[in-house]
């Protein structure tokens, strides 16, 4: 894949034509948008990672939640955050409440029963490229060891890494498998104090993948905020959606 696809719109949204990530052909398994989601895992739970699992729960999915820390994850089961992203406390609660979000301790159990996994190492330090890289091995073994060659990998991070090729380097290496397992990158645009709003009502979202099937699994997932059919959607403001490869989106 190479390229960006923009040329077919509906309601807003762009792609290829012929693109398997067109979300007028992207259906789920049960022909539905909203309550028949899949499982997700959310691996690693900053800001972003928090905004997301709750943000995927909220449109439907049943989103397991991975926080090592065991301070770290009692705050983020009580909802107790760092920093203030308006409604994300009160969304983490009332998707917990209803059953559509859990958070564990243990990347395995999360990740092995999982349709695909996010990954979200919200790491913010200020080390040299290689110890952020080497947080970044770390979880990704753990994925592989989990995950297999089962689901996509899906990255959503802060870390200023430009993941794509050095994340692909290390799951190749904790798999030691022939096949490869997909990664696809989700450049969402999350604002400070904007984050939850971006996430479920954006202007404009980027997918990367090194294959359309990737990309289609992805759209699947994420198709309630392409065409704001989620209960806090607008249907007048469908964001643009950019699909292409995994460089150009990194």
């Amino acid at each position: 894949m190479s390229g960006i696809i923009l040329t077919f719109e509906t309601g807003g949204a762009a792609f290829g034509p012929d693109s398997a990530a067109n979300p007028t052909k992207a259906t789920t398994e049960s022909g539905g948008v909203m309550g028949e989601g899949r499982r997700l895992a959310v691996v690693g739970n900053g800001i972003t990672g928090a905004v997301v699992a709750a943000g995927l729960a909220s449109i439907g999915h049943r989103v397991v939640a991975v926080e090592t820390d065991p301070t770290r994850r009692q705050a983020l089961q009580r909802a107790r955050l760092s920093v203030f992203e308006p409604g994300l406390s009160d969304l983490l609660l009332s998707q917990q409440w209803v059953g559509r979000l859990s958070v564990v301790g243990d990347v395995g159990d999360a990740v092995a029963d999982a349709a695909m996994t996010f990954l979200c190492v919200d790491d913010r330090s200020r080390s040299p490229r290689d110890g952020r890289t080497e947080r970044l091995a770390e979880t990704v073994g753990e994925i592989g060891k989990a995950a297999g060659v089962l689901h996509p990998v899906v990255v959503a991070t802060a870390m200023p890494l430009g993941p794509g090729a050095p994340l692909r380097k290390l799951i190749d290496r904790s798999l030691g498998a022939d096949e490869r397992t997909p990664i696809v990158s989700f450049a969402g645009f999350l604002r400070e104090g904007r984050a939850l709003a971006d996430f479920l009502t954006p202007d404009s979202i980027v997918l990367g993948g090194e294959s359309d099937e990737a990309l289609r699994r992805v759209v699947e997932v994420l198709r309630p905020i392409f065409d704001q059919s989620h209960p806090e959607g607008d249907w007048r403001r469908r964001p643009d959606v950019i699909t292409t490869d995994l460089a150009t989106a990194e």
